[in-house]
């Protein structure tokens, strides 16, 4: 087949601008909004209302003057992950509602699986782990759908990497190394 190297997050936002309004820009636009709007409901879990609005303006920098909205690179739908993630775990880790913050945990995980694996391990592990320590009593409750959610990402990966590679754990871009690159 002929696909990208990089993990498909940043294309299936893409997709959804394409689909939306008949652009994909329009994706990267909605990814880079929809990070500032995760990025102050994160903060607002760690902070006051006011500092978590400082510093989501802060960030509008990050977002507006990048080549995350100048460019189809993107990593807005990466940030997107890590907000959920650690938004979702600090409202949990209160004892807040549970339920509902675990599948937002999960859907961050995903998120950051489809754009940034390796590097939305290095978040997810300590933070699981975090989260782990912090749930006695209440586990079943919170992983149940954490776990749900990942299983089905990782899923979706193994087969996606399947129609693009053949082997379902040989990443796009391992591919691309082993194909392109004159120095391993």
């Amino acid at each position: 087949t002929y696909a990208s190297k990089y993990p498909p997050g940043q294309a299936l936002m893409m997709a959804a601008g394409q689909a939306v309004t008949g652009n994909a820009w329009a994706g990267v636009w909605l990814s880079c909004g929809l990070l500032a709007a995760a990025l102050c409901w994160a903060l607002q879990g760690w902070l006051p209302p006011d500092w978590a609005l400082v510093g989501t303006l802060i960030s509008l920098d990050l977002c507006i003057f990048s080549y995350w909205m100048n460019s189809y690179w993107g990593g807005a739908v990466a940030g997107i992950g890590g907000a959920l993630v650690m938004g979702a775990y600090v409202r949990i880790a209160k004892g807040k509602r549970a339920g509902h913050l675990a599948w937002i945990f999960g859907a961050g995980l995903v998120m950051l699986l489809f754009t940034r694996p390796y590097e939305g391990f290095l978040l997810a592990a300590p933070t699981a782990v975090a989260l782990w320590m912090n749930t006695k009593g209440r586990r079943a409750r919170v992983w149940l759908p954490i776990v749900a959610l990942s299983v089905a990402g990782i899923a979706w990966t193994g087969f996606f990497d399947y129609r693009v590679t053949g082997p379902a754990l040989r990443m796009p871009y391992q591919e691309y190394f082993e194909q392109y690159e004159s120095a391993p």
